[in-house]
């Protein structure tokens, strides 16, 4: 046994970690070794010191693994599961479902420098972004409320994606604590790649290198279609589906609106859409999505023409949307922290009514076992429903999916709980729903 040898073992003799994990580790450890030996160092003298340095990190994995997890037999290094995943902590709908479905790798690694360590957990990666989470430790400021990190990706021996990107507004108690994500396009990376490295460039004002092979494997599915329709309605309204992109996690929709705006209003103005997914067996789920410029505060113009890229999570394995467009008012007032919107209250019992511009009537309330069904008597033309809030609580239920039904709008929610204190509640406001141009549309 040389003296490099002795000296790994003397790191771990004192710790638990499982034979199979260990030299499943060392083994990958020895790979990337001779893969980076190979390309940088030429004397003996440097390649132990490379392996030395690659066993270190691996091996700083495994100590952080077996301390941060409270339940090492749920975790395996094929995939997070919500409990442990810090990707379905904080990711959107889609990265959420993509934890559920087992399409997250669990990584664990670190690499240190500059006093400062960087532990990447966890990745996901499709046609349109590779999605990393990760804990930092050796944070000057633990209350610092705006950390910046610097990374980029590499792929095939150093040729970069992008410039590198920057990651702001990332706060020190998520970093050190629960941890946090990062998210880059995918879209430079050509199909053949044979390997991909993420590199952290700096964390605040330092300066560093911490470098992560993604060894994972790309979702292949990969829907694009252009020129999905176009509608015009009477009043010379216009919306326009241009081009649509689909990857398991996300759909990313490039729309066109010219609206006309004939009622005047006070109060907030929004230019919004309705988006669902809707089932094989008629339900419309509503989809939540990141807004890019779709909303204005002030006077809209009549026939302005709107272009937008649309980013909407996946939150179900459906490929049939409907788009419609509408221009909303939100009654409420403008305080120094923004503005209030107004809030309609009602008890959360049958027959409560939310007294709208249309009123909107509770029919029927059923409790099951996983959900809560509400039966509405309301204006099917305006696809937004009440919310059921616990105001001492904080707490607010909004709807998983609706169905029209023997007249009434059935709306599914999560299963609600202490009944006795909820309401139902609609922010004040007035719409106008451009039906007549709404667009449906399947990807399958």
């Amino acid at each position: 046994m040389d003296q490099m040898e002795r000296n790994i073992k003397s790191m771990v003799d004192d710790v638990e970690i499982p034979h199979t994990k260990l030299d499943e580790t060392v083994n990958r450890s020895l790979q990337l070794a001779k893969k980076q030996t190979k390309q940088t160092f030429n004397t003996k003298q440097n390649i132990f010191a490379s392996l030395a340095s690659i066993f270190v990190l691996a091996i700083g994995a495994l100590l952080f693994a077996s301390f941060m997890q409270e339940d090492s037999s749920s975790q395996t290094l094929q995939g997070s599961t919500p409990q442990n995943s810090i990707i379905y902590q904080v990711g959107h709908d889609g990265l959420k479902r993509a934890v559920e479905e087992g399409k997250v790798k669990k990584l664990s690694l670190y690499a240190e420098d500059q006093g400062i360590g960087v532990f990447l957990e966890e990745a996901y990666y499709d046609n349109y972004k590779l999605v990393v989470s990760l804990r930092v430790k050796g944070l000057d400021d633990i209350n610092k409320e705006d950390n910046h990190i610097g990374a980029t990706l590499i792929y095939d021996n150093g040729k970069p994606v992008k410039p590198t990107s920057g990651f702001g507004g990332l706060k020190s108690s998520d970093l050190l604590g629960s941890g946090n994500i990062l998210e880059f396009f995918t879209d430079e990376i050509p199909a053949n790649a044979s390997e991909i490295m993420m590199q952290i460039t700096s964390v605040n004002t330092t300066k560093g290198n911490w470098s992560f092979p993604i060894p994972i494997t790309k979702e292949d599915e990969h829907i694009v279609a252009e020129d999905i329709a176009t509608k015009e309605a009477e009043d010379g309204s216009s919306f326009s589906i241009r081009k649509v992109e689909l990857t398991p996690s996300m759909l990313v929709v490039d729309v066109s609106s010219r609206l006309s705006s004939e009622r005047g209003y006070e109060g907030l103005i929004f230019h919004d859409f309705f988006i669902t997914a809707i089932g094989e067996d008629g339900e419309k789920h509503k989809e939540n999505w990141f807004r890019s410029s779709s909303n204005f505060s002030g006077k809209i113009e009549p026939f302005v023409s709107y272009k937008q890229t649309l980013e909407i999570p996946r939150a179900h394995n459906i490929y049939r949307y409907e788009f419609i467009p509408y221009i909303v008012t939100v009654k409420g007032q403008a305080e120094d922290n923004g503005y209030i919107w107004d809030e309609i209250l009602a008890p959360y019992e049958i027959g409560a009514v939310l007294s709208l511009d249309k009123e909107i009537t509770v029919a029927k309330i059923e409790e099951n076992q996983d959900s809560t069904v509400v039966y509405y008597e309301m204006d099917t033309e305006i696809p937004l429903t009440p919310f059921i809030v616990n105001k001492e609580k904080n707490i607010e239920y909004s709807a998983n999916s609706y169905k029209i039904e023997d007249g009434y709008v059935k709306v599914t929610y999560p299963k609600v709980t202490d009944t006795d204190s909820l309401q139902f509640m609609m922010y004040d406001a007035t719409y106008n729903v451009y039906s007549d141009l709404a667009i449906e549309f399947d990807l399958k």
